[in-house]
């Protein structure tokens, strides 16, 4: 599976839970998901979608260390923090890119999308500004036994991968996307 796919299951099943991932699960005999997706996908057709919803909110809307917001984990909510943002946007306009959806510009699954059609010098970018962040987000998934916690960890490494100095740079306030 190549990076960019990665980057597109991940960031379409890290999305709030809806009627369009419930087709999905169903349909996901069908179609081929990778290996890292099945448990979950089988886990959402399993489950009822509203269940799956309150389970995604505990999970990332009412827990700080889950946040799928990226800045949040890089700057908590400094000024910095919206500094962060309008460069981020900058960055996407910049690339060519025009998100909508009316997400923040650091929503995980919109950052995902980005990086898999995006320009190798923004993917790169985002990778070595983020990746400590969605490592931070998997480790604290698969301490839980989150049913998240695969994609979150495919998330995370294909931006590693994306970012190999991101071990000796972690993201600091100073720094911005």
């Amino acid at each position: 599976m190549t990076r960019a796919e990665t980057f597109l299951w991940a960031a379409q099943l890290l999305r709030y839970p809806d009627e369009e991932l419930a087709a999905l699960a169903r349909e996901a005999r069908r179609e081929p998901a990778p290996a890292w997706a099945v448990a979950f996908l089988d886990h959402a057709a399993a489950t009822p979608l509203l269940d799956l919803q309150a389970a995604f909110v505990q999970t990332f809307d009412l827990n700080r260390a889950a946040c799928l917001y990226l800045t949040t984990h890089a700057y908590g909510d400094s000024p910095l923090q919206g500094r962060a943002l309008a460069a981020l946007t900058e960055l996407y306009r910049d690339s060519g890119c025009t998100p909508s959806g009316g997400e923040l510009p650091d929503y995980l699954p919109l950052v995902l999308e980005f990086l898999a059609m995006s320009p190798a010098w923004a993917a790169a970018c985002l990778c070595e500004k983020f990746a400590t962040a969605a490592q931070g987000i998997a480790a604290h998934l698969a301490a839980e036994n989150s049913p998240w916690a695969p994609m979150l960890r495919a998330a995370a490494d294909a931006m590693r991968e994306c970012a190999p100095d991101a071990d000796s740079d972690p993201a600091s306030p100073d720094d911005h996307p």
